[in-house]
């Protein structure tokens, strides 16, 4: 029993003192006091604490947006003072408008004593500040140190702006950042910007560097060539750099910060240039202008040439590049083939205007010329052709001619011939049609103003060669035939102006192949006829009086003779035998059915009668008009005039018996053509077939052999309603129609020697 109380005793005791020790040693205390949210952001935390004698190893905050603290945690640490305070700020890795737990820790040795949980919503990290830079001024692509606060966030990446260009962030902590000054920077001025998400420092002041320039080396050159500016706060980038002579951009090939290397653009268009330096996005002008050195020619050779050679310029100051020079002989361009600074080479262009020309070289944006002018060669002309035909192609064979044959122009008798083709030592040319009034030509060759003439003449080979073309009259189905009275040529028609619609009447001049007009006293019908007994001229007016006249060579006297005794008509035969005119047949275009008429009447001059003679034959169920008529030892000739396909019959008439017989049948049915006699045989020329179209033939007739046989043509033109006589031995043939179709009238004359 004694034992028991004992026990008891003791174990009262023991639980005594134990309570004893836990009174003497309490645990440390620690509370989280209320937070509150930074003026720029960021939280302060706050809290307080009691160690009851223990040891702290670590003290602090914990922040999470989790209030259980299992995620997101963050845990800050601050150093213990004697005030058993604490506090901190947390300045990054904080969302705006998120509600953040914190608590206050204690941690001993033993244990981790945590003060009650609180809440806040945050308004964020504390925004980047910026308290001065490295320099205010700088170049592009220089490094800038930036200094300031707050430019480090756990969550977000640090930004650097120039004026809204981004910079390239060499090293960032909490207070410095290095960056590179973008190469895209827009602004000299510059706002520089450190932006952290939506948060963003700002700093006014930064400034790029103005360039200067203090000396260009050297001031006078050449295209081409490398000159040096001298200065300062270049960029050290040759394509961020930009060099101007006026307005053209030079090439920069080296850049330093006080120095650049440029070449002397080609195209530079102007002796004296402002020079321009654009770095760090300004301008700037040197004081003084840069000037090209003037290009300068010391020789040519040779002086003398022909198109196409070559000629060599020596002098100084050329451009180095052919396109940089330009070679000109008076005011034409010349191809180079070759060019340094002391040579230039130069083919002799083929559109020289002159033979004697100015040569000019322009480069270095300057002209200059040379002191002796360039002689282009003239042409030699070594064989002509002794003889030719109109229209045959022969070859002049020369030197110094236009490779380009159309640049030549050859001439015979002052007639521009057709150049078929060519090289520098032939031409082969047309001969043209005329006119040759020689019977020759002289034959020309002109290049530019230079004009060489070959030392004999070429002789016209065709019996028909045109004489002039130049008639003073037009003559087209005029008053039907020409004459010869007195050994002299007639014929009446209208002049080349076309508001005189008079007839006159037109003397052959054969010396000079001119026409003298004469006024008439009466005004004929275009359909009259006029015919000659060789003495002198008469002329049937195919009037409604049938007037009838004579004109005298002799004494230029025109009078009326007795008047024409049968019905009137147009487009009358006639001719002329031992003095008598004959004249007769023909129609009558005023009839409603265009009567025919076969009655032919003789008129002799020496008593002023008139008799009628046998009908000419022809079948007058077909009008016969405009006749070809000629006389052959008394014995005339009369044809053609058809108008349909069978009238190619010929006749004769014989006075003596008062009788007209056929003859020969000429080649074809034929209109519009005209005729003449010479010797002993009759001609018939060119017309209008009945089954084709205008002819340039000539048909000779020969009474003894009662044949008809073909001549030479009458040039290379068709020709119908047109004029022919002979005189002095030789034939004429003019005027009319000279185109296939026999439309226009023609002003050229042509002249037979048979």
């Amino acid at each position: 029993m004694k034992i028991k109380q004992i026990l008891i005793i003791l174990l009262i005791i023991f639980t005594s003192c134990q309570s004893d020790d836990e009174v003497d040693n309490p645990m440390p205390v620690i509370n989280t006091l209320n937070a509150s949210v930074g003026a720029n952001g960021g939280i302060n935390v706050y809290g307080s604490y009691e160690l009851n004698g223990y040891e702290i190893s670590k003290i602090g905050f914990e922040v999470s947006t989790d209030s259980l603290f299992v995620s997101e945690k963050k845990r800050y640490e601050v150093s213990n003072n004697s005030t058993a305070k604490i506090s901190y700020f947390v300045t990054t890795g904080i969302e705006e408008n998120i509600r953040y737990y914190y608590r206050a820790f204690l941690q001993t040795p033993e244990e981790t004593f945590y003060g009650e949980t609180r809440s806040i919503v945050s308004d964020g990290s504390v925004s980047p500040e910026i308290t001065g830079l490295s320099s205010n001024y700088g170049h592009i692509a220089d490094t800038l140190t930036i200094y300031g606060h707050f430019f480090k966030d756990i969550n977000y990446q640090t930004f650097v702006f120039l004026s809204e260009i981004r910079a390239f962030v060499l090293s960032a902590n909490d207070s410095v950042i290095q960056c590179t000054i973008p190469v895209s920077i827009r602004t000299v001025s510059s706002e520089v910007q450190v932006q952290i998400s939506n948060r963003i420092g700002r700093y006014e002041g930064f400034t790029l560097h103005k360039p200067l320039i203090s000396t260009v080396d050297p001031l006078a050159s050449l295209i081409g060539d490398t000159i040096t500016i001298a200065g300062d706060h270049f960029d050290i980038s040759n394509t961020r750099n930009r060099v101007f002579f006026n307005d053209i951009k030079a090439t920069v090939i080296e850049s330093r910060r006080q120095e650049l290397k440029v070449v002397v653009p080609a195209a530079i268009d102007a002796p004296a240039s402002i020079i321009r330096v654009n770095a760090q996005l300004q301008d700037t002008v040197f004081k003084q202008s840069f000037t090209l050195l003037p290009p300068e020619i010391d020789d040519i050779t040779p002086l003398t040439a022909t198109f196409r050679d070559e000629l060599t310029i020596t002098g100084k100051n050329f451009d180095l590049e052919i396109s940089g020079n330009k070679v000109y002989f008076g005011n034409v361009l010349a191809q180079i083939t070759y060019a340094d600074r002391n040579t230039i080479k130069v083919i002799v262009p083929d559109n020289l205007e002159k033979s004697r020309e100015t040569i000019s070289v322009f480069a270095q944006a300057q002209q200059t010329s040379y002191n002796e002018p360039f002689q282009l060669i003239a042409p030699q002309i070594n064989l002509v052709p002794q003889s030719a035909y109109t229209d045959e192609d022969i070859t002049i064979a020369g030197d110094y001619f236009h490779s380009k044959f159309n640049k030549n122009t050859v001439t015979f008798e002052d007639v521009e011939a057709t150049i078929v083709s060519g090289d520098k030592e032939n031409l082969t040319v047309k001969v043209p049609r005329g006119p040759y009034p020689r019977r020759k030509a002289t034959v020309k060759i002109q290049l530019l103003d230079l004009v060489v003439e070959y030392q004999l003449d070429l002789t016209v080979l065709d019996k028909w060669i045109m004489v002039s073309n130049d008639l003073p009259f037009e003559f087209y189905r005029s008053i039907n035939g020409a004459a010869v009275a007195n050994n002299e040529a007639y014929l009446i028609t209208r002049s080349r102006d076309f508001t005189d619609t008079g007839y006159y009447l037109w003397k052959f001049n054969p010396d000079d192949y001119s026409w003298t007009k004469y006024v008439l006293p009466f005004q004929p019908k275009f359909s009259a006829s006029v015919v000659s007994n060789d003495e002198k001229l008469y002329v049937y007016s195919a009037l409604d009086n049938n007037d009838f006249w004579e004109f005298d060579p002799a004494s230029q006297q025109w009078a009326r003779r007795s008047q024409f005794p049968g019905v009137r008509r147009d487009y009358t035969m006639h001719f002329a035998i031992h003095g008598d005119i004959y004249i007769g047949a023909g129609v009558d275009i005023e009839t409603y059915d265009q009567t025919n008429y076969r009655d032919v009447y003789k008129y002799s001059p020496s008593s002023d009668t008139w008799s009628k003679i046998a009908d000419f034959p022809y079948n007058e169920l077909f009008m016969r008009i405009e006749t070809s008529s000629f006389v052959i030892n008394d014995i005339a000739y009369v044809g053609n005039g058809a108008t349909n396909t069978g009238a190619y019959d010929f006749w004769s008439y014989l006075p003596l018996n008062n009788e007209w017989k056929p003859i020969a049948d000429f080649p074809d049915a034929r209109l519009y053509t005209a005729s003449f006699q010479l010797g002993n045989l009759g001609y018939v020329t060119c017309g209008t077939s009945m089954i084709g179209s205008a002819t340039k033939d000539c048909w000779i007739y020969d009474p003894s052999l009662n044949t008809w046989s073909k001549s030479d043509d009458i040039g290379r033109l068709e020709r119908n309603m047109h004029f022919a006589f002979s005189l002095n031995g030789k034939g004429y043939v003019g005027g009319g129609g000279t185109t296939p179709s026999g439309g226009n009238s023609g002003f050229d004359l042509y002249e037979y020697k048979p």
